[in-house]
């Protein structure tokens, strides 16, 4: 059976490639196809995906920046309440002992002796702001001294009400938290 007289698809494909006569590419040609190929291959972002990809990353950076700092001055806020919590037993006991507590948020705590401890060191903008009105440490009035921040707006307030420290609205010495 000759390739002409054949129906089959196969048949029909030998036949088209047998009919065509076979002529060699130019060779600047074949160059061309091969640059062009090679800078399919080598070919990277445009600049506007590029752009993009920048202003979300720039976006991300702003949200997670600004999360960050309001966990780094709530962080500063509770350890300088720690602090000043930490204080309140030796300043208690210094009154109680005849001693005069110091209240300028630096040195000893208390004028009897070094053994009641010292005033911590607060964390940076944090320092002991006020002792109004100054206590009376022997009798039973109140006493409240607070602790604030000039960088954070935050402010503790430990009283003799509540005998701790706290971040109430008010700091006086009637002041709840």
């Amino acid at each position: 059976m000759k390739i002409e007289n054949c129906k089959l698809p196969a048949c029909r494909r030998v036949r088209k490639i047998a009919n065509k006569a076979f002529t060699p590419a130019p060779k600047h040609q074949a160059r061309r196809e091969l640059s062009d190929r090679r800078i399919f291959l080598v070919r990277g972002f445009t600049l506007i995906e590029i752009m993009v990809a920048i202003g979300i990353v720039g976006i991300l950076a702003a949200v997670v920046l600004t999360t960050m700092s309001s966990y780094g001055k709530r962080a500063r806020a509770s350890r300088a309440l720690a602090q000043a919590s930490s204080v309140i037993p030796s300043l208690v006991s210094c009154a109680g002992n005849g001693g005069t507590p110091n209240l300028n948020g630096t040195g000893d705590l208390c004028s009897l002796s070094s053994s009641y401890g010292s005033w911590p060191t607060f964390p940076s903008g944090y320092g002991v702001a006020t002792a109004e009105p100054t206590p009376n440490w022997t009798s039973s009035s109140n006493w409240v001294f607070k602790v604030s921040s000039s960088g954070d707006s935050q402010s503790i307030c430990c009283n003799s009400k509540m005998n701790s420290c706290g971040q109430p609205a008010t700091c006086d010495a009637s002041a709840t938290w």
